[in-house]
């Protein structure tokens, strides 16, 4: 008896000291699944979601034909000018982590020889009410040359 109590005990204390999730994370997540149809439509394959190294991330995998394409998905509420030549706006130190985290991605895979691509889809939701208000996707928003092999 006093140990099916305890691991009743154990079970409650971890539900309750689970992380909540914020509704920055429920956006994001929410952009994220949106993102992940989205590509799905237009043909790609998802390859894998949340890749996670240490402090890096990736938010799909996904490929596109032959492409081995890296998505970053950026949610919110607000329209974001997009201009090519400027770059949609990903932080410098993000552009880092991402990369980092497509390199060891690649290592681990076995250094394919196809190309690689980095893409961006950016999701924005209306503020007062649960609908999507636009959704875009930027195919090569960044330079991949710099993933390849050093021999």
């Amino acid at each position: 008896m006093g140990f099916a109590f305890s691991n009743v005990i154990k079970f409650l204390r971890a539900f309750f000291q689970r992380p909540k999730l914020t509704p920055r994370k429920r956006l994001g997540m929410r952009g994220e699944e949106v993102a992940v149809r989205l590509l799905k439509a237009k043909g790609y394959t998802i390859l894998a979601r949340n890749v996670r190294y240490k402090h890096y991330e990736i938010d799909i995998v996904a490929r596109d034909g032959f492409n081995l394409c890296f998505v970053e998905v950026k949610t919110g509420y607000k329209l974001r000018p997009v201009d090519q030549r400027e770059g949609i706006p990903v932080h410098r130190d993000q552009k880092i982590r991402i990369l980092r985290a497509a390199r060891i991605y690649v290592r681990q895979i076995g250094y394919p020889r196809v190309p690689y691509r980095f893409d961006m889809v950016e999701v924005t939701f209306l503020r007062r009410l649960p609908f999507l208000r636009a959704i875009r996707h930027t195919p090569g928003f960044w330079d991949a040359h710099i993933l390849r092999r050093k021999n």
